[in-house]
């Protein structure tokens, strides 16, 4: 049956050529949301959906090092009539958030719609241009955007920066999800993704702009980011053992074609991009996550069973405080509040015994 179907929709099909056509749910949209404060009621606030606009430092500028999150508190607007650092013959945005600004003018905006201005760098102080997200949402999230220069290099040159991804960050040196340096000479508009990312409701995700040294004169960066929800399973995982194979294949074939397909089953889930039919544009999200696999959230082996292994492993982290810069404890600091204790072992009995492959070691 499976050769037959393949060669009625194609072999090349069949082994998953084509990109995905299924969407997750948008949880945040940089500069969708920019525009949706804006046109709520004029200015762009402040914490409106989940959104701030500042940076952060470790630099007092009184001899003293900390780290800290600074709002920028000058919302700027064309009919102000204030003039902001702008490149000469450019067009600047029509809204900013930048940091300082009166009659005589502001300094270069620190964040606009679509884009970031990186600060300076140095051995005595470091800054970065930044926005932030806080989560409303607990599950694993995928992040993704693009950032790159502004400006064509013909027009405006500006230097070295480097851009990162943090989650809850402690210190500009945390390790970072992501992180990018982009060269004065780098043109090329840059797309990023980082997948499986956990996050829980409280959570804040920087996105840092900073320059690799003194000087950051006009590093005026792009800047365009999406969180998205994460599917708890992979498209096309229509026998739900949280992997996508031949067994899901064979349920998919069953549906083949079929039409009228409605919210109560979406033809046995088989029509995966939700448009009231199983055709190619379904094989098409199938095969892009054909032989995928996804874990429990505390399966720490990767072997699709939460037994007395991943127990083991849970036990060599117990008590560990240092989890903000060790990735999390190797994730097993599930509430992120930087050790892994009992809450964190609350979450290992709500999978205990659980499993995920309905061959061996689980046989059912």
């Amino acid at each position: 049956m499976t050769a037959r179907f393949c060669a009625i929709v194609g072999w090349a099909v069949c082994f998953g050529l084509f990109p995905s056509s299924a969407k997750a749910i948008v949880l945040a949209d940089s500069v969708a949301d920019w525009q949706a404060s804006l046109l709520d009621d004029g200015i762009v606030s402040q914490d409106e959906l989940n959104w701030q606009y500042g940076y952060i430092s470790n630099y007092t500028g009184m001899n003293g090092m900390y780290f800290g999150w600074h709002e920028s508190f000058f919302f700027w607007d064309a009919a102000s009539g204030i003039k902001i650092s702008w490149p000469s013959g450019q067009i600047p945005p029509s809204e900013t958030w930048g940091e300082g600004g009166d009659t005589t003018g502001s300094r270069p905006p620190m964040s606009w719609s679509d884009g970031c201005y990186a600060w300076a760098d140095g051995v005595a102080n470091q800054y970065a241009a930044t926005r932030c997200w806080t989560s409303d949402y607990t599950g694993p999230v995928r992040i993704s955007g693009k950032v790159g220069r502004y400006f064509d290099r013909s027009v405006v040159t500006g230097y070295d920066v480097v851009f990162q991804v943090m989650v809850n960050a402690a210190t500009l040196m945390d390790p970072a999800l992501y992180s990018l340096t982009i060269v004065s000479t780098d043109t090329v508009l840059h797309e990023f993704t980082i997948d499986n990312v956990s996050l829980q409701a409280g959570d804040k995700v920087f996105f840092l702009v900073n320059a690799t040294n003194w000087n950051a004169s006009n590093s005026y960066m792009k800047l365009a980011v999406t969180i998205s929800e994460a599917a708890p399973d992979p498209f096309g995982d229509l026998d739900l053992d949280r992997g996508v194979s031949l067994r899901d294949f064979a349920l998919f074939e069953n549906h083949w074609r079929q039409t009228g397909c409605l919210p109560d089953s979406w033809c046995g889930g088989a029509d995966l991009n939700r448009d009231g039919v199983v055709d190619t544009g379904d094989l098409q999200a199938m095969t892009a996550h054909w032989a995928q696999k996804t874990y429990l959230p505390t399966d720490y082996n990767h072997d699709r069973y939460v037994n007395l292994q991943d127990l083991s492993m849970f036990q060599q982290q117990w008590l560990r405080s240092d989890c903000y810069t060790n990735a999390w404890c190797q994730d097993m600091d599930k509430n992120r509040d930087g050790i892994v204790n009992l809450f964190d072992f609350a979450a290992m009995t709500t999978d205990w015994l659980q499993c995920t492959d309905p061959g061996p070691p689980c046989n059912y």
